[in-house]
């Protein structure tokens, strides 16, 4: 079969089964910079032989008078209404529509009340199409509706489209939070380039997960093509659940200073911070996270005890994350010991010769390796013979740190919440 007919198929299915909804075909004709009617109540058959690129037809689909209409500009404005309903997209004038049965009363209310940009109620929305932008139906899948079997406007649902119009009309131009959770979007790029290095301290990377927290339940993951926009996130929601290790400066103080800090290494552009509202741009780090849904644990470094040490145990254990997160077969740590005290900002101890601190070094790292649930507890203590032997033999420290299966993490993590591999 040629891809031009089948293409043609898929177009003739998609017409009948909104034919079989109710929807009623038209064409127009470019004419003088405009599209003129052309004919009205074309069959389905007719629209694909009726189409020709020459011709500069387009069509339209007409709706019943019964029918109202709720016009969203943006994925956004759609995706928080979230109606149960029959909707549309309709890609040649980029709205999102959803349908439901026409009630005077209800929406001369809507009419009167609903007062957004991205908002807007209509008996007759106009909806053109070509073959090659056919608009996309969403269904529910408890329930295949028609236009003559569409739900009614509760005043519930008022209030709620209400609410939503409110809502972004009150943020215009800036993503804010619609969700609350604790887990957030944490991007492979930033993971190698930063995270896996002690070049933040705890305190820092604790602030850290409190941004992308706030990135991950805002509007940004509705359309993550808003890259560029600015994030306002209220204070308290900021800093809820925010454990900060113990220092001479103010909560505020470090926050502060953890925004510089990441201003610093390109991980926001700018910011701003009062008593009630926290506001960033970050386009970088969206664009790190635009095709990305891994995950992580709010309060990850939470564990990690406030000492000189915690910025490079804080290293290790996303380095752990890292391999047990993206590395699909064979985990084990490769890495050489020489290589890991480099990326530990540890080779003072190599090039001084500084076997025994090593040693306490590895038992360390181990520890909360093992207190993580990213180990393997073997019951092996570091040792001068040990730390000789991992100098001579560079490929054998996989033998003394031994990684957990993704698996086995997964169900440590379920029991006692010590592992923060997700799938």
């Amino acid at each position: 079969m040629s891809k031009e007919k089948n293409f043609q198929e898929q177009i003739e299915g998609r017409l009948d089964k909104l034919h079989k909804q109710g929807f009623v075909f038209n064409s127009l004709y470019f004419s003088k910079g405009s599209y003129k009617p052309d004919q009205r109540n074309i069959p389905v058959g007719n629209v694909i032989e009726f189409f020709n690129y020459n011709k500069q037809l387009l069509f339209s689909m007409t709706l019943p008078e019964d029918v109202i209409a709720i016009m969203c500009d943006s994925i956004v404005s759609f995706k928080l209404l979230d109606l149960h309903t029959l909707a549309m997209e309709d890609k040649l004038r980029h709205k999102m529509i959803y349908f439901f049965r026409y009630d005077s009363a209800m929406f001369e209310e809507l009419k009167a009340e609903l007062n957004c940009y991205c908002l807007e109620v209509t008996k007759e929305p106009k909806i053109a199409f070509s073959p090659k932008y056919m608009p996309k139906v969403y269904e529910q899948k408890d329930r295949k509706y028609t236009l003559a079997t569409l739900p009614r406007i509760s005043q519930h649902l008022k209030k709620q489209i209400l609410k939503v119009a409110d809502d972004i009309e009150k943020h215009q131009g800036y993503h804010f939070q619609i969700n609350h959770g604790n887990k957030y979007r944490i991007s492979t790029a930033t993971i190698l380039n930063l995270l896996s290095s002690p070049i933040m301290t705890v305190n820092e990377r604790k602030v850290f997960e409190s941004v992308s927290r706030a990135i991950t339940n805002s509007t940004f993951v509705l359309d993550t093509s808003q890259t560029g926009m600015e994030f306002r996130v209220p204070y308290k929601t900021f800093k809820c659940g925010l454990k900060l290790s113990r220092s001479t400066e103010t909560i505020p103080e470090m926050i502060t200073s953890a925004f510089e800090t990441f201003k610093y290494y390109g991980l926001i552009d700018d910011y701003s911070i009062n008593n009630d509202l926290i506001t960033f741009t970050a386009s970088g780090l969206t664009q790190d996270l635009q095709q990305q849904n891994n995950q992580r644990q709010y309060g990850f470094y939470n564990k990690i005890p406030g000492t000189k040490k915690a910025p490079k145990l804080a290293a290790w254990l996303d380095y752990l994350w890292i391999i047990l997160r993206f590395t699909r077969k064979n985990k084990k740590l490769q890495i050489a010991l020489n290589t890991l005290l480099d990326k530990l900002d540890l080779m003072n101890l190599w090039d001084g010769h500084r076997i025994k601190q090593i040693a306490e070094w590895l038992n360390d790292l181990s520890r909360i390796g093992i207190e993580y649930g990213f180990l393997k507890d073997k019951g092996i203590t570091f040792n001068n013979a040990i730390v000789q032997r991992l100098l001579k033999e560079r490929n054998s420290l996989h033998e003394y740190v031994i990684l957990h299966d993704v698996a086995q993490c997964d169900k440590d993590g379920k029991q006692n919440g010590r592992c923060t591999v997700h799938r």
